[in-house]
């Protein structure tokens, strides 16, 4: 007995000494224990996905974790995938694909599968299944889960993307957020199209800018995308995006209630709850509440419109708040299929669809299911071509304009019908005949002329003369009747005033008559300095001609009287073109005794006697030629006294100055994020050297329990034969 007791010992002491060897002794090559690995923090395995081309096949878990493993730490942010099963993330913690160092620029094809029980707990921006990408695709995805944030930029699918596009997803997470820009499909999105996307997950806390399908838009567009999980936030929020900083919203709807809570300046509408850009063919249906504190705005479809933002075609089924409600239309226009109908702008080549007939009809439109047409009695899925365009004809089948399908020919044709209209004319009426019209198809509308049963009908009464058409010659007018030839009260041209050059206008059908009257020019003068003519009084000259100058009343000085040089005048108009001037008498001369020979004192008296220039064209030339040399001596003086410019010559040499460029060399951010994630690799990782020898200490130890066991085996056999013998 005490022998046993001493194996037991020895067994218990080797199984204590086993549980006090590290667990990652025994760990599997791939596997880790604990940590964060990929998107998940769990001892879960993370493994590479077969690879197809460019595109990595997921298929579970595990690959799913080392995609983001990848892309996280920058050596697969542009790597392709598809999903090619349903994925459960067991709702293990998970770290969102792409950060800003990081962002994700590759494309994801979900495929049509499921992620679900997906699981974020953040503390950073960008938090969802994707956290940032930038210029990447994501389409075909589900999500399901939840997505909980302490910061900024949260949804189900995506927590920020920049110039990328979002197709056919789908997210079934709750989102929770302590901060800002939250929406169902995507926290905010600049630049990028949202297209096909549904959201059913709720949206239960935030503080600005939420929405069904994004928080915020900052130019793209967000297209046939529905919301139908409620909205419960502090500040602005829509039903399909909680801010329109710019871009367009067209062809979605919202279902779901929508509640902001904050009572200051706050924006709550089923749309949107501000839009800077366009709002157009969308529809909501679900209840708005809001405060109604200072600057509080609701409505049923935008809130509040602002840098030019607006608003077209949309349609709501209240009238609620103070903002855009759009056309409010109520619940039976929105079942039966008339909404629908209206934001496919009452055609059948639209987005939407909704059944309206059988079992299962729908109560609002959507982006599946059938068309809606318009009827003769309502709206409904089948078309009975009562909208079509289209001649119908008795004997062959016709295109139907609305739906397409070809319209069975009626039979053959009838021609009984009477009907008064363009088409069937064959005569007008006139004021001695009444209108006749062509009989038509009482079943398709075919004219019968031309044919073998031709038949017509009058209409109305034989009109009266009605002289309305004024008509006009050269010599007369006249009215005519304006439903046949006939005329009446011709009279001749009337009233108006001939001119020199136009004829009189009629008064009465303002043609022109008569003839003109012709110019009569005054008999006087009319002149200026240079030249004379003769005027009509309608403002014509003739006669146009330069004066002609002659010399008049030139009288010589004499020693008892002033002379007159003479004016200067034209010689057909009289025009004074120069007025003459007076000159001095000439001075009184006393004889002086002869003292010497009468020849020389005749000399002496003809040098000193100035009288005996008696020729006044002589002294006018002289006065003339007086001025021209004044005048060109004036002008030489003053070519003369030109002004001397100053010319200062700068002889500054201007240097050149050589720049230096100073280089700085410094680390960027995704340098620094690059090490981080480096190190964090370096710890978390297990090196070769460490596996090795924990491999080592577990053979030892396996060795010392093998041998610890044989000699206990031993012990206890020798025992048993000792008291057998």
């Amino acid at each position: 007995m005490k022998k046993r007791n001493k194996v037991l010992m020895i067994l218990l002491a080797v199984i204590m000494l086993c549980s006090v060897v590290p667990v990652t002794v025994f760990a599997v090559e791939g596997s880790y224990a604990g940590g964060l690995i990929g998107g998940i923090s769990s001892d879960a395995t993370v493994q590479e996905p077969e690879q197809n081309g460019n595109v990595y096949s997921i298929k579970t878990a595990s690959e799913l974790a080392w995609f983001a493993e990848k892309v996280n730490n920058a050596s697969g942010s542009d790597f392709n995938a598809i999903l090619e099963n349903d994925i459960d993330l067991g709702n293990m913690e998970w770290t969102p694909i792409g950060t800003a160092a990081n962002p994700y620029a590759g494309i994801f094809d979900g495929n049509g599968f499921i992620i679900e029980n997906l699981n974020v707990n953040s503390s950073a921006d960008y938090a969802g299944l994707f956290g940032f990408f930038d210029n990447a695709t994501i389409k075909n995805l589900t999500v399901k889960g939840q997505v909980s944030n302490t910061n900024s930029y949260t949804g189900g699918i995506f927590g920020l993307a920049k110039n990328s596009a979002i197709v056919n997803c789908t997210n079934y997470a709750v989102i929770s957020s302590a901060n800002s820009t939250n929406g169902g499909i995507g926290g905010a999105a600049e630049n990028t199209n949202v297209s096909g996307c549904t959201n059913y997950g709720n949206l239960v806390s935030g503080t600005y800018q939420n929405g069904g399908i994004l928080g915020n838009l900052n130019g793209g567009t967000v297209e046939k995308c529905m919301n139908n999980g409620t909205i419960s936030v502090l500040d602005h929020a829509g039903g399909i995006v909680g801010w329109i900083e710019s871009g367009t919203v067209e062809n979605c709807g919202n279902t779901a209630n929508v509640t902001n809570t904050n009572s200051f300046y706050t924006y709550v509408g089923g749309i949107a709850g501000e839009c800077r850009g366009l709002v157009q063919n969308c529809f909501n249906t679900g209840i708005i509440s809001g405060s109604e504190g200072d600057g509080c705005r609701q409505a049923a479809v935008v809130a509040h419109y602002d840098y030019n933002g607006s608003g077209a075609n949309n349609y709501s089924n209240i009238n609620y708040g103070n903002g855009d409600s759009g056309i409010v239309k109520d619940d039976s226009a929105f079942a039966s299929g008339e909404v629908t109908w209206l934001l496919n702008k009452e055609t059948v080549d639209g987005v939407w669809k909704q059944i309206v007939e059988d079992d299962n009809k729908e109560s609002v439109p959507a982006f599946v299911g059938k068309t809606v047409y318009k009827t003769e009695t309502g709206y409904a899925n089948i078309c009975d071509h009562s909208m079509n365009t289209n001649e119908l004809h008795c004997a062959d089948s016709v295109e139907c304009s609305v739906c397409g399908n070809m319209i069975l020919p009626t039979g053959l044709h009838i021609y009984t019908q009477e009907l008064a209209e363009e088409k069937y004319l064959k005569s007008e009426a006139d004021c001695t005949n009444a209108a006749v019209y062509y009989k038509s198809c009482i079943n398709c509308g075919a004219s019968s002329q031309g044919t073998a049963d031709e038949a017509c009908f009058a209409v109305g009464t034989v009109n009266e003369h009605s002289f309305t058409v004024l008509e006009c010659n050269e010599t007369e007018h006249w009215y005519k009747c304006e439903n046949c030839d006939e005329t009446a009260d011709n009279a001749e041209h009337t009233g108006g005033t001939a001119t020199c050059t136009e004829k009189a206008v009629c008064e009465i059908c303002s043609q022109s008559y008569g003839t003109a009257n012709g110019h009569s020019f005054d008999t006087e003068w009319n002149y200026n300095n240079e030249s004379h003519w003769h005027v009509c009084h309608c403002g014509e000259q003739s006669d146009f001609a330069v004066h002609t100058e002659i010399t008049v009343n030139v009288k010589p000085a004499t020693e008892n009287e002033t002379g007159y040089t003479g004016d200067i005048i034209c010689s057909v108009c009289g025009y004074i073109i120069e007025e003459g001037q007076k000159i001095p008498a000439l001075p009184v001369t006393t004889e002086e005794p002869e003292t010497e020979e009468p020849s020389d004192t005749t000399e002496s008296t003809e040098a000193t006697n100035p009288t005996e220039v008696t020729n006044p064209t002589e002294t006018t030339v002289t006065e003339e030629t007086t001025d021209v040399t004044d005048t060109s001596v004036s002008e030489n003086t003053t070519d003369k006294e030109t002004t001397e410019t100053e010319f200062t010559t700068d002889n500054s040499v201007s240097e050149d100055i050589a720049e230096t460029e100073e280089s700085t060399t410094a680390l960027t951010e995704n340098q620094i994020s690059s090490e981080n994630i480096s190190d964090a690799d370096e710890t978390q990782s297990v090196s070769p050297e460490t596996g090795t020898e924990n491999n080592n200490l577990a053979l030892l130890i396996g060795i010392t329990v093998v041998l610890c066991l044989v000699i206990v085996f031993f012990v206890y056999f020798t025992s048993k034969r000792r008291a057998y013998k």
